[in-house]
């Protein structure tokens, strides 16, 4: 098995995006958009593959809380319920083509929503892409499904104490701090 893992990232933007659009401009069934998208990305996966790569998936997290688009930089299309809605059947449909390839699925979709099925806006940055707080679970949970490849934790851990501490000056009045960009060149 090769050293190195392609962990493919799809499908935050055509849940967010591309689907509930194309469902309304057509009137095709959700299901038969999600599995052509999912079909089509698969295609993607058995190519590497079949050039000898490892890959495993990334799934995409819990949809954004904003509404409308026009709140953020990014453009979301339909409510929060709906596009909950696409991104669990995108993701079951996701996990479901993996199985027959024997090509890890990797969710942290269960971990990011609280009990009454929201969002949790804390382990998100920007309400679409994760945080620093969310670094070690996905690192737990990558190492879990591709036990040839693990992350090390301690160094994600460096990036979280600081992203801690920033958090605890934030809440004891802080109004403004600034933090140097990290130097990914190392």
């Amino acid at each position: 098995m090769p050293e190195k893992l392609i962990l493919l990232s799809f499908g935050e933007i055509d849940c967010r995006m591309h689907l509930l659009p194309q469902h309304e401009k057509t009137a095709r069934p959700l299901t038969e958009l999600v599995a052509n998208t999912v079909g089509n990305y698969m295609q993607a996966v058995l190519a590497l593959r079949e050039a000898g790569y490892q890959t495993a998936l990334w799934a995409p997290p819990p949809p954004t809380l904003q509404e409308g688009t026009n709140k953020s930089a990014y453009l979301c299309h339909g409510t929060y319920e709906e596009r909950k809605r696409v991104t669990r059947m995108f993701n079951d449909q996701l996990a479901t083509a993996c199985i027959p390839l024997g090509v890890p699925c990797i969710s942290l979709y269960n971990k990011l929503v609280a009990r009454d099925g929201r969002t949790r806006r804390e382990y998100f940055s920007d309400g679409i892409h994760l945080s620093p707080l969310a670094l070690p679970m996905a690192a737990r949970a990558i190492s879990a499904a591709c036990p040839n490849f693990r992350i090390p934790i301690s160094p994600i851990r460096l990036l979280i104490n600081p992203f801690r501490l920033l958090m605890r000056r934030m809440r004891l009045g802080w109004r403004q701090v600034r933090l140097a960009p990290p130097n990914w060149s190392n």
